[in-house]
């Protein structure tokens, strides 16, 4: 019997089983996951072309879709810091410094 088929537990012919990302595919993926752009270019490639195992495939777009919401969530933040400080920044500075002088 074929290593990607399993049996069925009725009986009737095995049915078909995806491959799955070796162990030595995953050491490989976490290689060129760790190296700056050519992560972007893998990621982008293994999320979206055809020919790639489907467990690399959600991997990769699960770390993508991780990056884009990091992304939005750290855009959102650096627009309220700024909106924040800006505002209120003389008073914000003004208190930093009195806090500073009361304990020095």
């Amino acid at each position: 019997m074929d290593k990607y088929y399993q049996r069925n537990p009725i009986g009737s012919p095995p049915l078909p089983r995806n491959p799955v990302v070796k162990t030595g595919q995953w050491i490989w993926i976490l290689i060129v996951s760790s190296i700056p752009l050519v992560n972007l270019i893998a990621f982008f490639y293994w999320a979206f072309d055809s020919t790639v195992l489907p467990t690399k495939k959600y991997y990769a777009r699960g770390i993508l879709s991780i990056a884009l919401i990091s992304i939005l969530l750290a855009a959102v933040a650096v627009i309220v810091a700024v909106f924040v400080f800006s505002y209120n920044f003389d008073a914000i500075l003004k208190y930093f410094w009195s806090f500073i002088k009361a304990y020095i």
